[in-house]
């Protein structure tokens, strides 16, 4: 646990330091890679970074945090094109949930647990977040409780 610890400290402050290490710019130009579902207008729209602006570390961290909190990202990744001001955005998508498929559901119709995964955000085609999972758990433990199970 502690060498686990010390490994994310370690990343942390590598991620820090390079981001420190890189002088303020005016960013030319922004491009993005690595977008496969999400259009990159929907980043841009996270994004508080506008060509023109000049980048610093401020700027650099606030945008992270706001691409991050879109959560539709695993990764993002911040750079200066070393030949010219241009941004380039690296991007890793998080999964999308491709389907849903329920069985043993004797007690709970399948419907019902349908609208109940619905309710929580949890559809085809959205975002697969792994935190959903516990409310999920919840959800349908309230459910079993209020049939008597």
């Amino acid at each position: 646990m502690m060498k686990f610890r010390l490994t994310i400290v370690a990343f942390a402050f590598l991620c820090i330091f390079s981001v420190q290490a890189e002088e303020p710019f005016v960013v030319k130009d922004i491009r993005i890679e690595g977008l496969q579902k999400i259009s990159e207008g929907a980043l841009l729209n996270y994004l508080p970074i506008n060509i023109g602006d000049t980048l610093d570390e401020i700027k650099i961290k606030e945008s992270i945090r706001a691409v991050y909190s879109s959560g539709f990202f695993r990764n993002i990744e911040f750079r200066k094109d070393p030949s010219d001001d241009i941004l380039i955005i690296s991007v890793l998508e998080r999964p999308s949930i491709g389907n849903i498929s329920i069985d043993g559901n004797k007690d709970i119709k399948t419907e019902d647990l349908e609208k109940s995964l619905n309710n929580i955000g949890f559809r085809i085609g959205r975002t697969y977040d792994p935190s959903v999972l516990d409310e999920i758990e919840r959800s349908l433990i309230d459910q079993y409780f209020s049939f008597g199970k």
